[in-house]
């Protein structure tokens, strides 16, 4: 199921894991290997997969991995 969360017109509140879904599907990466560069325990992407809310420092731990895995990749292709 597609989440448009980072549309202007959507005006629902999606949850953390939604949006981090939709930045995973967007770069083509799995959301638990972000859990796992940023640190964040592999049973906390479970339990935010079955319904639990993440906490917003948890998100943005996972967000800036993906930042973080994004200039390694930009980076890397430069010097290609």
């Amino acid at each position: 199921m597609s989440h448009i969360c980072s549309s202007s017109v959507c005006m629902v509140l999606c949850k953390y894991i939604q949006q981090l879904q939709d930045i995973a599907s967007d770069n083509n990466v799995r959301l638990k290997d972000m859990f796992i560069v940023a640190g964040v325990p592999t049973s906390t992407y479970y339990r935010a997969m079955n319904g639990m809310d993440l906490r917003f420092d948890t998100a943005q731990r996972i967000l800036e991995a993906f930042r973080h895995v994004q200039l390694q990749d930009n980076t890397s292709s430069n010097q290609s």
